[in-house]
């Protein structure tokens, strides 16, 4: 038997091995699809590409670890959140308020399904403060660092030790001087130069608690694929104050393109809502370094400070459904009047497809806010792909002109707004680790809305006809493109 003949067998048995695999996999038919496509085309590089990329779960033995792990650490914050409104209570207060006091009808199956999935009930009596400069984002969180009394939380997918960056090391470090614990956690692959840097071990050398999180290793046993990431941004002064949202520790002008200037949207967050966020930190801490926290001050009294109605839902690979995108996709079908969405990376599922065009048959005002210019262009023709569909749709798409649009937000009629982490795209909604807070009421919608609308005055509609004049090369790398979108 010649060496063609048995490289022809092993082909044919790797593509019904693999085959086999794929479709026992749990997963959208879509995604079945694109692997399908790869092993029957290249089954030696399926191969490769299923054993780092195909597993987008915990293994049993990890989620048993974990899950015993995450309830260590939701212990303090359940049974402290359970005490703070009963005090609340007792003193006439409206922390802990029902749903059907807070919410319209149409939006109660939205909050119990996202209080069912993440844990974490709406709590009233925060107050949020938007921040769009990535300056004023860390000047306030520097301010924050040189007052803390007790701890300071970070958790940051892109730490970059640059201007802003030396600020927050600084700070840091003399708050560890003042006896204050600082515990400081950056994903490997998001800040891989600062964890290779001088500032990581600088951090460490003055007792500075950090951590790299997820570390990029074939080889590595906590997460069955490689390019699982953490993107959540978090920071939590005292459990007093929170900051969750787009932004980075880093310049305006990451990535050595002057021209393109990220813009991010952010909350600083105080009172009751905080103690979820910190919840949320907790989880990471114990799922990274094994270590249970149980100092007193993690979760002191939560005073109301504001008006604001709020909920945590934190989301990843952990978790057994896909909660973000299942909030967003409640959050469509609730709308009656108006949906804005603003998000940098666009490269919908099916059903969230569905979801939008469904929203403007009813006649819903359905805006879509994206950067002209994107830093990844295989995501960029991947989403555009789905525009002439939404477009036909009715749904209005704006493109965003004066730099990199970051800022992930939706606003739904004059009832709720969801900030944080996630994209719109098959990362957030099945890899990576996200954390995004709905806030309620009209108040606080409009301002985020507000917020929108200033991304909206600086960008450009498309218009149906325009967009199909676009070249048949640039449809056709579309179309390859979309392929891709599950694995993307």
């Amino acid at each position: 038997m010649s060496w063609l003949t048995i490289y022809f067998i092993f082909e044919w048995v790797l593509r019904i091995v693999l085959v086999l695999v794929v479709l026992r996999k749990p997963t959208m038919p879509s995604s079945k699809m694109s692997w399908l496509v790869v092993v029957m085309f290249l089954p030696e590089v399926g191969l490769f590409l299923y054993l780092i990329l195909g597993v987008t779960h915990l293994g049993w033995r990890r989620k048993r670890e974990h899950k015993y792990v995450l309830d260590l650490a939701s212990t303090q914050s359940q049974v402290g959140m359970t005490e703070m409104m009963a005090k609340d209570k007792e003193k006439g207060g409206d922390v802990g308020a029902k749903v059907r006091d807070i919410v319209e009808p149409e939006q109660k199956a939205m909050v119990l399904q996202a209080q069912s999935m993440s844990g974490n009930p709406i709590v009233t009596g925060s107050d949020v403060q938007f921040i769009a400069s990535s300056k004023r984002y860390v000047d306030l969180l520097v301010k924050d660092i040189d007052e803390a009394r007790d701890h300071v939380h970070l958790l940051y997918y892109i730490f970059v030790d640059d201007d802003y960056g030396r600020r927050v090391v600084n700070a840091l470090i003399r708050a560890e001087k003042r006896g204050v614990a600082c515990r400081m956690l950056v994903d490997a692959a998001g800040s891989r130069g600062f964890v290779k840097g001088h500032g990581f071990g600088e951090l460490k050398k003055h007792g500075v608690d950090v951590h790299a999180v997820l570390p990029v290793n074939i080889l590595r046993h906590k997460l069955s694929r490689i390019d699982m990431r953490n993107h959540r941004k978090i920071a939590i002064v005292d459990g007093k104050v929170a900051y969750v949202g787009s932004h980075n520790v880093v310049e305006e002008h990451y990535g050595g393109q002057d021209d393109m200037k990220w813009v991010d949207l952010s909350g600083r967050y105080e009172g009751p809502i905080v103690w979820q966020m910190q919840r949320v930190f907790l989880d990471d801490w114990v799922f990274q370094t094994q270590k249970q926290l149980d100092e007193m001050g993690l979760f002191p009294d939560a005073k109301k400070v504001g008006g604001v109605s709020a909920q945590v839902v934190p989301t990843g690979p952990n978790y057994e459904a896909e909660t973000f995108r299942r909030v967003l996709i409640a959050a469509l079908n609730s709308a009656q009047h108006r949906i804005v969405m603003t998000t940098p990376y666009f490269v919908p599922d099916e059903p969230t497809v569905l979801a939008l065009s469904m929203a403007a048959d009813r006649d819903v005002d359905v805006r879509l806010v994206v950067p002209k210019d994107n830093n990844h262009p295989m995501v960029k023709l991947a989403g555009e792909y789905y525009y002439d569909y939404l477009l036909n749709s009715g749904i209005k798409i704006h493109q965003f002109e004066n730099g990199l649009l970051h800022s992930k937000t939706v606003t739904v009629d004059d009832a709720f707004g969801l900030m944080g982490s996630a994209n719109i795209d098959m990362r957030s909604f099945h890899l990576n680790f996200e954390v995004n807070v709905l806030m309620y009421g009209k108040d606080v919608t409009q301002r985020l809305r507000d917020e929108q609308k200033t991304y909206m005055t600086y960008s450009t509609l498309i218009h149906l006809d325009h967009w199909r004049d676009r070249s048949n090369w640039r449809q056709f790398g579309e179309a390859v493109c979309s392929l891709c979108s599950p694995l993307l």
